[in-house]
């Protein structure tokens, strides 16, 4: 059991050793790493018993508001000391399990991996061409995963068509010049006489983006082939798990 290798002494002793280490400020009960060590040797009998029956019940946060240089906010939850030294011997032990399912171009708190390889990743991108980049808050988009119980699948549709037609008007605004448009237009299949018509139409941005040349042209298959995720997709597979 995953309990039983969480609750070795190795496993333990490794992720005591690591919160000591990495030191921090105390959470609400205001024990501090250097207390840590001395109060789980006098509690371990009644603490170990607690997380192998499933009754351990971590503490709140202590919520911290930490200055941005923009002038605004950040807020900080800090766990207490015990509860990070039991994250600890969890991560340890689920890390190995779950680390070679995640994404190769996913570099948020993962281990040999930080921010700066995602900006050098990011900046190769550039160098290939592209222009795009989609700011997605994985915090908000958590909600997917929590309505997936719920039958919410025609939000999810028109969100993707909302999207797909956000990219198409962006990729037209892109193209400026009519030339530019019936050139890129007929690199896609359409024929000159289309491409002409559409590439020197007046009309907004965003009806473009749905007429039927674009959604033609710039359809599914197309987003998909540039690496665009569907959360309708998305949403039918969490269904099924």
């Amino acid at each position: 059991m995953l309990m039983e290798r969480i609750l070795t002494r190795e496993n333990l002793l490794n992720a005591l050793k690591r919160v000591e280490r990495n030191g921090g400020s105390h959470g609400v009960d205001n024990m501090t790493t250097k207390d840590l060590r001395s109060y789980i040797v006098v509690h371990w009998d009644e603490l170990k018993k607690s997380l192998s029956n499933g009754t351990y019940k971590p503490q709140p946060v202590r919520r911290v508001e930490i200055p941005k240089p923009n002038g605004g906010k950040r807020l900080l939850g800090i766990p207490t000391v015990l509860d990070r030294f039991i994250q600890q011997a969890i991560t340890q032990v689920l890390t190995p399990i779950y680390e070679p399912s995640f994404s190769e171009h996913s570099y948020g708190f993962r281990p040999k991996r930080r921010g700066h390889d995602a900006v050098r990743e990011a900046k190769g991108y550039i160098k290939e061409g592209y222009r795009w980049v989609v700011d997605i808050d994985l915090e908000k988009l958590g909600w997917c995963g929590y309505y997936a119980l719920a039958d919410t699948a025609s939000h999810f549709k028109d969100f993707d068509k909302w999207l797909r037609r956000r990219l198409r008007m962006c990729l037209w605004k892109q193209w400026k010049t009519p030339k530019t448009r019936i050139r890129k237009l007929t690199g896609l299949g359409v024929n000159f006489h289309k491409a002409y018509e559409w590439g020197n139409s007046r009309k907004g941005f965003w009806r473009i983006a749905k007429s039927p040349i674009l959604h033609r042209t710039l359809g599914n298959a197309f987003w998909q082939n540039q690496g665009l995720k569907s959360l309708y997709q998305r949403y039918e597979i969490l269904r099924q798990t």
